[in-house]
């Protein structure tokens, strides 16, 4: 996965989401198993996510390193991998103990799943979720 930052007062939506992802400069990233630039975009999936209290739909790009075939989907900051709930979601279910946004049973395995994090930490959420993949973390200043 590569994660990118996302600018103030963001609104994700598609259109919002593919003008992030048209930003990104791939030549600054390097791939994390073989450190080549050499991506192009690769394919799309998609994928509903709950953020700023809405869920949408958003079509993910993915990218393949052309140098090793390694590919990474393309995520902006605050959506965490495999998790439909946004991070500030999380940060509100697990603080507020709000189950608006989840079933109470969800809430229980939440809670013991970021037992030992820093729920505020957002790229300590991303390790934790990121399974058997890698992450890398394109934030531009």
């Amino acid at each position: 996965m590569i994660i990118t930052n996302n600018p103030n007062n963001f609104k994700l939506n598609q259109k919002n989401y593919n003008k992030i992802v048209d930003s990104i400069n791939f030549d600054s990233i390097s791939c994390d198993s073989c450190s080549h630039h050499d991506w192009t975009f690769h394919a799309s999936y998609s994928r509903k996510i709950c953020f700023l209290d809405r869920k949408v739909e958003i079509i993910i790009s993915r990218v393949i390193c052309q140098h090793c075939g390694k590919t990474h989907a393309i995520l902006v900051e605050g959506i965490v991998p495999f998790s439909l709930l946004s991070h500030s979601e999380i940060i509100d279910v697990l603080v507020f103990s709000d189950t608006t946004l989840i079933y109470p049973s969800h809430l229980f395995f939440l809670k013991f799943k970021y037992l030992d994090v820093d729920i505020s930490d957002y790229h300590s959420i991303c390790f934790l979720n990121q399974r058997s993949l890698s992450t890398i973390f394109s934030f531009s200043t």
